[in-house]
Parts: C-alpha cells; sequence; structure tokens
C-alpha cells in the first residue's frame, strides 16, 4: 500500500512529527508532542512509535530521567522537561512540528499545552487522548484536532462485533458506526 501523493508508500522526508512517551510502569506526566514519537511500554506508544518505519524519528519530551535513558537508549529522541513550559516545547522545535500527540488520558494541563502548541504553531495537528467521553469538548475547545477516548472506542469495537456475529452487512455495520460515532463523540 503506498502512500498517497509518495511513490514509495514512505512518508516524505519533509513531514515533521513530535512525541512524549511512557516508557516505565510509572506515573509520568505523558505528553507527546509529535514532529516524531514513542512510548516504548504502552499500547499507544509501542503503535505510533512504528512511525520509524516511515521515516518519521520521535522526539520524546518527559518528565521521568529514567524514561529518557531508555529512550534514548532505544535510539529514540527524548529531552527531559515538561511541556506545560514552553522552553520545553520551544526544545522540540513545536513551532514546526507537524504534529502533537497527547498520549496520556487524563494528563493534567493538557488544554494548557495544547493551547501553548497552536500558539507556537496554528497549523500544528494535535491528537489527544480522553480518559471519558465527557472530557472530548474541553480538548476540542483548546484546539484539539482530534480526541480518543478508550471508553468510546470500546463502546464502537461492541457495535461492530455484535453486528458482525449476527450476520450484518458490511453497509449496516458502516451505519452504525458512523451513528454511534456521532452520538458517542459528536462527529461522523
Amino acid at each position: 500500500m503506498t502512500n498517497p501523493g509518495t511513490s514509495t508508500g514512505r512518508i516524505p522526508a519533509n513531514v515533521s512529527v513530535k512525541a512524549r512517551a511512557t516508557v516505565t510502569a510509572g506515573f509520568a506526566n505523558d505528553v507527546e508532542a509529535v514532529n516524531q514519537y514513542a512510548d516504548v511500554n504502552g499500547p499507544t506508544g509501542r503503535t505510533v512509535v512504528r512511525l520509524r518505519d516511515n521515516g518519521i524519528a520521535p522526539t520524546v519530551i518527559e518528565l521521568n530521567m529514567e524514561a529518557v535513558r531508555a529512550l534514548r537508549h532505544a535510539g529514540i529522541d527524548a529531552i527531559y522537561g515538561d511541556a506545560t513550559r514552553p522552553e520545553t516545547l520551544a526544545a522540540v522545535s513545536i513551532a514546526t512540528a507537524g504534529a502533537l500527540i497527547l498520549g496520556s488520558a487524563g494528563m493534567a494541563n493538557s488544554t494548557e499545552v495544547i493551547r501553548m502548541a497552536r500558539g507556537l504553531n496554528p497549523e500544528i495537528r494535535v491528537l489527544a487522548r480522553a480518559p471519558y467521553l465527557r472530557d472530548i469538548p474541553s480538548l476540542k475547545d483548546a484546539g484539539a484536532n482530534a480526541v480518543y477516548s478508550g471508553e468510546g472506542e470500546v463502546a464502537l469495537a461492541f457495535i461492530e462485533d455484535i453486528l458482525d456475529s449476527l450476520g450484518a452487512t458490511p453497509e449496516q455495520i458502516d451505519r452504525e458506526r458512523e451513528r454511534a460515532h456521532r452520538e458517542l463523540f459528536g462527529e461522523a
């Protein structure tokens, strides 16, 4: 499968991504600024770090120094810092980053980080994770392009699974997925 606009299927070299990850079992304050990304322990980070397979090297902002060391040891660019601080966002070149990922559900001050990143880079794509559906509006109001909630994603998976097991057509499943998505997330 090729990436539209490229002949190789790889993301163009000028695409910039930054992110932050949790690499330990502790409660590191989890922000991801995508000019590149990683989270070595959690499923979100392990999945996003695969962007490396497309030539996108993550830069991780981490408050846990052990996590920074582990990320660096794994060959992932990481800095020790607090994403709520303008100098930290500047250090990861957020002003030229293609995206910002807030990958920790319930991260304190995530709306502040989104607003600050938007102030430094109005064109940045912001992806955020919300612990509950009720948290989505504040993240969107702060400037997130897309917000994902485990609570909502599980509901969608249940709908798809039960319809599929009952023999629903792909069209019926798509229609119900779209309806549920609108009701849960307020969008199609």
